[in-house]
């Protein structure tokens, strides 16, 4: 029998705020039924984003955040053709946005002329030009707010990273003061967290990458591991599918 102390994590992911019928649905189809299984969707890689002022060829490759202000549209007749907007940062360096696939008014009404907008994407090269494609569009206000780290997960159809990590967030706060089971000395020589303490740093991206090394300790790929143990189908008595989903993972 499951103890009371786990009652929370065991919750329907409807007990959640936000989840309602129709997000339940592509929870569902990813085996995510339970509070608890949000806690075992880890990551499945990192979006690391830099926050710049002025662009760099330097950067090319990576995904920077920078202000600019738009100055000139250059769309074509075609709909086959990529609408364009030429805008500067700070600095005056010219870099080109570009939207596929789309209307050229998609793009006017996301970066009017002359209005400073803040833009986050791969920063490329394309001919003489710097340019990000399909670039995320916000106000600079709102790009303060981004993480410089933000985690990738697996998803459905009708559901986003940022919701996702939403329902993670809701999942982490419901988890309990479980004691630890691992011997004080042995955490003390491996310099290894508990369990909350490796689960809240990996799904928070302050973590390490599954199979990375803790530069501070010893076996940190096996503290990622661990924390799945406790929850595992066998010892609680109710099934878990992300857990027992990611442990048949790790034993191929």
């Amino acid at each position: 029998m499951r103890p009371d102390i786990l009652n929370p994590l065991f919750a329907e992911v409807e007990a959640l705020k936000g989840v309602g019928p129709q997000l339940a649905k592509p929870l569902a189809r990813l085996g995510l039924a339970r509070a608890v299984d949000l806690l075992f969707h880890l990551p499945t890689g990192w979006i690391d984003r830099k926050a710049v002022t002025e662009l760099d060829e330097a950067d090319v490759g990576r995904i920077v955040t920078v202000t600019v202000t738009p100055t000139e549209y250059r769309m074509s007749g075609s709909a086959r053709a990529p609408a364009r907007v030429v805008a500067r940062d700070a600095a005056g360096n010219a870099i080109s946005l570009v939207f596929f696939g789309g209307s050229s008014g998609w793009a006017r009404k996301q970066l009017p002329l002359g209005e400073p907008k803040a833009v986050s994407g791969k920063l490329d090269r394309y001919d003489q030009w710097l340019q990000i494609v399909h670039p995320e569009v916000m106000t600079p206000e709102e790009a303060k707010a981004l993480p410089a780290r933000e985690a990738v997960y697996a998803l459905s159809e009708g559901l986003t990273n940022k919701r996702v990590g939403a329902l993670v967030t809701q999942a982490l706060a419901r988890m309990p003061d479980l004691p630890e089971w691992i011997e004080p000395s042995l955490l003390a020589k491996h310099r290894w967290p508990t369990w909350q303490e490796a689960l809240e740093r990996y799904l928070s991206a302050r973590g390490y990458l599954m199979g990375d090394s803790d530069p501070g300790g010893d076996g940190a790929p096996n503290d990622i591991f661990h924390v799945c143990r406790p929850l595992h189908p066998d010892d609680d008595g109710g099934g878990t599918p992300a857990a027992a989903r990611y442990d048949r993972e790790r034993s191929v």
